[in-house]
């Protein structure tokens, strides 16, 4: 064993994206018990939401997660849901900028989890 994977170094670099992802899963938590009735809200007219929206919202907090992550995909890229018909272009182009930037502060925080994540691997089989 090297001197590096026992070091607090290694520790900082492993348990970064685990604890990334434990911030992501809250930050999660957060936007679906405070701003996903707004986000439902915003895009009523479309058929996706209309329907799945009023159920889910009901049934609990891994019910309102699932939900988000619906949100959060059709928020960025809705290019598949307005090819199917299942959103409506002028929901996704109204949405609220400043739900929006929720969207891409999760986006960003995703792709530093597996860019990390990534980097630590290779770390680990280099050392």
């Amino acid at each position: 064993m090297s001197d590096f994977s026992s070091s607090w170094w290694a520790l900082a670099l492993y348990a970064g994206p685990i604890l990334l992802c434990f911030a992501s899963l809250g930050f999660s938590f957060y936007l679906s018990r405070r701003h996903l009735d707004e986000m439902v809200h915003a895009l009523g007219r479309s058929s996706q939401f209309s329907l799945l929206a009023p159920v889910l919202l009901k049934q609990g907090w891994s019910s309102r997660m699932m939900l988000l992550a619906t949100v959060w995909g059709a928020i960025s890229w809705p290019r598949p849901g307005i090819r199917a018909g299942v959103l409506d272009p002028a929901d996704i182009q109204n949405f609220p900028p400043g739900l929006r930037r929720f969207f891409r502060i999760k986006d960003v925080l995703t792709c530093v989890i597996i860019l990390w994540a990534i980097a630590a691997t290779l770390v680990a089989k280099l050392a």
